[in-house]
C-alpha cells in the first residue's frame, strides 16, 4: 500500500424506468413489477398526482416539483429500496454540504438516490411501447474503503459487495429497469469514483496515473460494450484532452527541467523519444495538480471524456461547489450486475494503486510492459488486447472474467432494429445465474492454453 493512505471508492448506477402515459394501458400488465399510471394534476393536491409522496429535502426545506410524475417515480424507488434492501439511504435533492474532519461529506456515507436528468426518453428509441414515458434514475453507493488482498491488491470489502448485490437484486426484482437501450448520446452508464477519503492525490501520483492511462485507455476500452468506444460522454484522454489538442506553438514550449529526471527514471526511453514524447514532457513538467488537471480535462464543452478529473480541483465555474477529491471513470455501459460492477471497480483500483507512492518499481515494470505491448499492437494492427493488459497489471482473474463477459455479450446481443414487439427484452430480468470470477488455478490454465 502507498504511503498516502487507503484508497476509497464509490459507484453510480444509472437506469431508466417507465410510467404509463395518461389514458393508456400498460402493455406489459402481466409483469409483477408494478409501475404507476400518469394522473392529471388535481386541485386538491396542489398540482401533484394523488398519492404523491414527500417532496421535502432531507433538511426539511420544501422542494418544488418540476415534474410530479418524475418525483413520484424516484420516491417509489426510494421506498422500494428502503423497505427491501436494508441499506442507509437518502433522496439527494441538494448537493452535499456537511464535510467531516476526514474530508468526507456526511451525505456520502449513505446510498443516494436522485433523478438523472441527462438520461432522455428519446434514447430508448423505437424499441419501447408508445404507452410509456421514461424517467432516468441514479443510485449512488456510499464512499467505501478498499482493503488489501493476500495478493497485495485493493479489493472491495465483502460487506460492501454484499450491499451492492442486495441493491441490484431489489432493483431488478421490484423495479422495471432498462439499461443500454436505443442509440442516443445519453444512454446509461455505470461510473466509478476512486479517491483517498477526502485527502486527494499528489501531483506525482497523478502524473504516473495519467501516463499509464494515456497509452492503455484505448486498449482496455475493449472490456466494455462496443458502442462505448467514441461515445460522446466517454472519449479518450489521448484524443480529446487539452494535452492531446495543443497547438504547435504550445507543444514547442520548453517544459520545466525540474521534473525531467523523474520522468526519465520512471518511463521507458522508447516512450520519451516516441510519438507521445512531447505530451509526456508537458505532462511531467506540470508544477501543480491544478496545472495538470487543466492538461487532462476536455478543452471545450462538447461531450465529455471517459475520465473526470475536475473533482480534484476547485473551480468557480462548477455548478456544484463541492470537491470530492476523486478520479471518475465513465467508460462502462450501464449495468445492474453486481459482479461485473465489482470486477470493474477492482480494475480501476488497481490502475490507481500502480501510481501510488511506494510502487515505483512496480510502476516502471508495468509501464515498460504495457508500452511494449502497445508498440507491438500497433505493428500487428492493434493485437495488444485488453486481456493482455489485465495480465500485465497483475489481474489474471479479472482478465478471465471479462473475457467470459465479452463472449456472453456477443452471443446474447440485443437487436437494435425497431421491429414491433422486439421490446419484450427491454427490462432487466430479476437476478439469476451471473458470471462468476474464475479461480486463480482456472485463470492459469486458461491463460496457458491461449498464450
Amino acid at each position: 500500500m502507498g504511503s498516502n493512505g487507503t484508497l476509497t471508492f464509490g459507484v453510480e448506477l444509472e437506469f431508466l424506468t417507465p410510467y404509463v402515459k395518461n389514458g393508456c394501458k400498460d402493455p406489459r400488465d402481466g409483469d409483477p413489477r408494478h409501475i404507476p399510471v400518469e394522473i392529471p394534476p388535481s386541485s386538491t393536491t396542489n398540482g401533484l398526482p394523488p398519492g404523491q409522496l414527500s417532496t421535502e429535502r432531507n433538511d426539511g426545506i420544501s422542494q418544488p416539483s418540476k415534474d410530479p410524475m418524475r418525483d413520484l417515480i424516484v420516491t417509489q424507488v426510494f421506498h422500494t429500496l428502503q423497505g427491501h434492501a436494508g441499506v442507509p439511504l437518502r433522496i439527494a435533492k441538494t448537493y452535499p454540504t456537511h464535510r467531516g474532519e476526514d474530508g468526507i461529506y456526511r451525505e456520502h456515507r449513505k446510498w443516494n438516490l436522485t433523478e438523472e436528468e441527462s438520461l432522455e426518453e428519446l434514447d430508448i428509441g423505437g424499441r419501447a411501447p408508445n404507452e410509456y414515458a421514461w424517467v432516468g434514475v441514479e443510485v449512488t453507493s456510499p464512499i467505501c474503503t478498499a482493503q488489501i488482498s493476500e495478493e497485495g491488491m485493493y479489493m472491495p470489502r465483502k460487506s460492501d459487495r454484499d450491499d451492492l448485490a442486495t441493491v441490484c437484486r431489489v432493483l431488478r426484482g421490484r423495479v422495471r429497469c432498462a439499461v443500454n437501450q436505443g442509440t442516443g448520446d445519453h444512454r446509461v452508464g455505470m461510473h466509478v469514483h476512486i479517491g483517498r477519503g477526502g485527502q486527494g492525490f499528489g501531483v506525482l501520483e497523478l502524473k504516473k496515473f495519467a501516463t499509464l492511462m494515456w497509452i492503455s485507455e484505448p486498449v482496455w476500452m475493449d472490456l466494455h460494450a462496443n458502442w462505448r468506444k467514441g461515445y460522446r460522454y466517454a472519449r479518450t484522454m489521448s484524443t480529446v484532452s487539452t494535452l492531446a489538442n495543443l497547438n504547435d506553438t504550445t507543444r514547442r514550449k520548453r517544459p520545466s527541467e525540474r521534473y525531467m529526471p523523474q520522468m526519465r527514471e520512471l518511463l521507458p526511453e522508447s516512450m520519451i523519444a516516441g510519438s507521445a514524447g512531447r505530451e509526456m514532457a508537458l505532462l511531467w513538467g506540470a508544477e501543480t495538480v491544478d496545472e495538470l488537471v487543466l492538461y487532462l480535462c476536455r478543452n471545450d464543452q462538447v461531450g465529455r471524456m471517459g475520465f473526470g478529473f475536475r473533482e480534484l480541483v476547485d473551480n468557480p465555474r462548477k455548478a456544484k461547489q463541492t470537491r470530492q477529491n476523486t478520479i471518475e471513470w465513465r467508460h462502462m455501459q450501464g449495468s445492474l450486475d453486481p459482479e461485473q460492477i465489482t470486477q470493474w471497480t477492482v480494475v480501476c483500483l488497481r490502475m490507481v494503486q500502480l501510481a501510488e507512492c511506494g510502487h515505483e518499481d512496480e510502476f516502471k515494470e508495468t509501464i515498460q510492459g504495457v508500452h511494449q505491448g502497445w508498440l507491438k499492437g500497433k505493428e500487428l494492427s492493434g493485437r495488444y488486447s485488453a486481456t493482455q493488459f489485465l495480465h500485465d497489471i497483475g489481474l489474471p482473474r479479472q482478465a478471465a472474467y471479462f473475457e467470459s463477459v465479452k463472449q456472453r455479450t456477443e452471443e446474447e446481443a440485443i437487436p437494435t432494429a425497431c421491429e414491433e414487439n422486439n421490446w419484450k427484452d427491454l427490462f432487466l430480468p430479476p437476478m439469476g445465474e451471473e458470471i462468476q470470477v474464475p479461480t486463480a488455478d482456472e485463470c492459469k490454465t486458461s491463460w496457458q492454453a491461449t498464450s
